[in-house]
């Protein structure tokens, strides 16, 4: 009996001795995957950097130590020790190699709390992970040869034997206002470039970066520099555009000649200075702003009340762009050619209105100028305005705030003359007013009184008016009348004897605010009415019919 259990007593002391090196195996096979090289780069003749990834964040690792050798490209089995680094990051430098032309190994160890783990082996071919390093650009300067072109020299920073130069390749980007070109080519068949086709005086930058190909992985850093082409005169005119206002001289106009400047890429360089003048249609009158800043985008003349034409010109270094020409009409034809018709105005959001408009009738418009302004109009400086082509229809105001009003227009455009132009008031949101009505007793009597109040000023009205309120009110009872928006007169009729408190509520279609409130006595044989602001202390603002009184909260006063 004893003797059949001792070998079944082996048995199970070995099966438990296999499964727990089995475990063990499978434990640092598991803890192995948890911990990967990702990929190693090789600077020539400087270093070996390799980069690794945990993906069991719970190891706690606290160091990190990573060897590289030489192996056989072929077999993988003989090792040569290149060198190791430690860090407790996750990439790590081996310094001075001499040659990439071989074949490398390279694993890491972690250290924990409870041992160490390693990766397994990255095995990788040198030159297939070669970053060289960025190629030096020695001079960018425009071209000697042809007018318009840059020339870059460039060098790299190391020379390559002949049998390997065919490998190296060149990347070169030249950027202008967001704008970028790329070209790769071979590095060494051309040290000095050309780039053509450029702006005239913009600012390039021009880049550089190079590439073994058989390391496609792997472009160097850049290395960039910053020029400007030389300019030339302006291509295009500024866009123009004008506000005639009343003079204070008879016969005269006040003109406000308002302009944008040449976009890029036709400006060709900075421009220094522009030039506008006007003349008269019918006779020798000439006005001019002479040269004005670059700085400012308006200049404004008196001229006559005739037909007028103004031209406006910007200047740069290389010379003077095309004119831009506007024609202002005679005073008496300002309305004779058709203004477009607005057929919506739609808010969008609480910074954004869309206007859309039609043409007018049997007409060829070349254009059409989209302007506006918050109300109230402050100076010619705070007039927007925007150019738009002759199929347009429809254009999106942005930048505005909400409660405020704008009045915006579409004028026409015939050639260089305009039509009139058709106005709205829009808000992008409406709010509830600030103020209301400011009140006035016309008239009273024995049973009734006369009220009349101006207008919220529409820019703290804060929205379109919808109606108005009269609130009075007499020994605690409170009544009101409700008048539409046109009605700024009303007359409160069958009041009995006494003191009443009267005011005006001014409504949107958000809210309403009440203007100041006046305390009016009507009686049987005289009326005493007082304007009267309840927040000041008698003596109040007083008008008299028959005696000066004051009237307070408390009770009547008279005055002799």
């Amino acid at each position: 009996m004893s003797q059949m259990k001792l070998p079944r007593t082996g048995l199970v002391l070995w099966m438990c001795v296999m499964n727990r090196v089995l475990d063990t195996a499978a434990a640092a096979s598991a803890a192995s995957a948890a911990l990967s090289i990702t990929q190693c780069v090789i600077m020539q003749y400087t270093s070996i950097t390799c980069y690794w990834e945990t993906t069991d964040h719970h190891l706690n690792i606290s160091s990190y130590t990573l060897q590289i050798n030489k192996t056989s490209c072929e077999s993988k089995h003989s090792f040569i020790p290149v060198g190791s680094c430690n860090t407790s990051g996750s990439d790590c430098s081996v310094q001075a190699i001499k040659s990439a032309l071989h074949c490398f190994c390279a694993d890491v160890l972690a250290s924990t709390h409870t041992g160490s783990i390693r990766s397994l082996p990255y095995f990788f071919s040198g030159i297939n992970a070669v970053k060289l390093p960025p190629p030096q650009i020695k001079d960018l300067r425009p071209s000697a040869r042809r007018s318009g072109c840059l020339q870059v020299i460039w060098r790299m920073a190391e020379s390559f034997p002949k049998n390997e130069k065919v490998y190296i390749l060149l990347q070169m980007e030249y950027t202008t206002h967001n704008q970028t070109q790329s070209q790769t080519i071979q590095a060494f068949s051309n040290e000095t470039l050309e780039l053509c086709d450029l702006h005239p005086g913009s600012k390039y930058t021009v880049r550089l970066r190079a590439q073994d190909s058989r390391a496609h992985a792997h472009w160097s850093s850049w290395n960039s520099t910053d020029t400007t082409t030389a300019e030339k005169a302006p291509a295009a005119a500024p866009r123009l555009w004008r506000l005639i206002q009343p003079a204070e001289e008879a016969g005269k106009r006040r003109l406000t000649l308002l302009w944008k400047p040449v976009s890029w890429p036709e400006v060709n360089g900075v421009v220094l200075s522009y030039s506008a003048s006007c003349h008269s249609n019918l006779g020798s009158s000439q006005w001019t702003c002479g040269a004005v800043n670059a700085s400012r985008r308006s200049c404004v003349l008196t001229v006559s009340d005739d037909t007028c034409h103004c031209s406006l010109t910007a200047t740069n270094s290389a010379g003077t762009s095309p004119p831009a020409h506007i024609s202002i009409p005679a005073h008496t034809h300002a309305e004779e050619l058709p203004p477009a018709q607005i057929l919506s105005v739609t808010p969008l959001d609480n910074t954004q209105i869309k206007v859309e408009w039609t043409a007018a009738l049997n007409q060829s418009e070349s254009g059409f100028v989209v302007q506006w302004t918050s109300v109230p109009y402050i100076k010619p400086t705070s007039l927007h305005w925007e150019h738009m082509n002759e199929n347009a229809r429809s254009f999106i105001l942005t930048g505005l705030l909400p409660e405020v009003p704008y009045k915006l227009s579409v004028v026409s455009l015939y050639g260089q003359q305009t039509g009139s132009g058709m106005s709205v008031i829009a808000f992008t949101r409406e709010g509830v007013p600030s103020v209301g009505p400011d009140m006035t007793v016309l008239k009273t009597s024995s049973s009734g009184v006369v009220l009349k109040w101006d207008p919220v000023p529409l820019e703290k009205l804060h929205g379109f008016i919808q109606n108005y309120t009269v609130l009075y009110s007499i020994n605690g009872k409170d009544k009101s009348v409700k008048v539409d928006a046109h009605v700024e007169q009303i007359t409160l009729s069958e009041l009995t004897e006494g003191t009443y408190k009267i005011c005006v509520m001014a409504h949107t279609a958000v809210g309403g605010a009440t203007g100041p409130c006046q305390m009016v006595l009507v009686g049987k044989n005289e009326a005493i009415w007082i304007n009267f602001f309840f927040q000041h202390s008698c003596p109040y603002k007083h008008s008299v019919i028959f005696k000066p009184v004051c009237v307070s909260p408390q009770g009547l006063m008279m005055f002799k």
